[in-house]
């Protein structure tokens, strides 16, 4: 499941800490339904602070809140949002169409050692070991071991990846 970033505005679940409820801070603390909240800063992927809007329709302000990601458990007794089931299944939706979308087109990071090569023309290549002027620009795919004049920065380039 993906990393959802999280961005002001977004609306998530906030469950209350188990101090928060001690200390009566939210009108209808007892219940098994979350509180609505609005993002109103990010920290991080995993910290934000929120606008929360209890049952009863109050409005609090939470800061450094933990936001759990797909994967992450739950701390005892500690006030955590998450993203609503509706968001998680987007986000999942989105990164299983990027995956399909990506796979083979080269525009992108694969494990496919092919890379898109644009040529001039005039460019000298070697065709099963014979050297051919090109007479027009062209474009060609080729394994990047067989590109040996392309420093190892400008594979990683064409590849998608980092040469570090």
């Amino acid at each position: 499941m993906p990393i959802i970033k999280p961005t002001v505005g977004r609306v998530l679940w906030y469950w209350p800490s188990t101090q928060d409820i001690e200390a009566g801070m939210f009108a209808y603390p007892g219940s098994d339904q979350p509180f609505t909240a609005q993002v109103v800063f990010v920290h991080s992927d995993r910290m934000i602070n929120l606008l929360i809007t209890d049952h009863g329709g109050g409005a609090h302000e939470k800061r450094s809140v933990t936001l759990l990601q797909a994967g992450d458990s739950v701390r005892d007794n500690a006030g955590y949002a998450e993203w609503m089931p509706y968001q998680q299944g987007q986000a999942a939706k989105t990164e299983a169409a990027e995956a399909k979308a990506c796979s083979g087109c080269g525009s992108c990071a694969t494990s496919d050692p092919r890379v898109r090569l644009f040529l001039n023309r005039g460019a000298v290549i070697k065709v099963n070991g014979v050297p051919l002027e090109l007479e027009h620009d062209t474009t060609v795919l080729a394994h990047a071991a067989n590109v040996p004049l392309l420093s190892s920065e400008a594979v990683a380039a064409c590849m998608g990846e980092r040469a570090d």
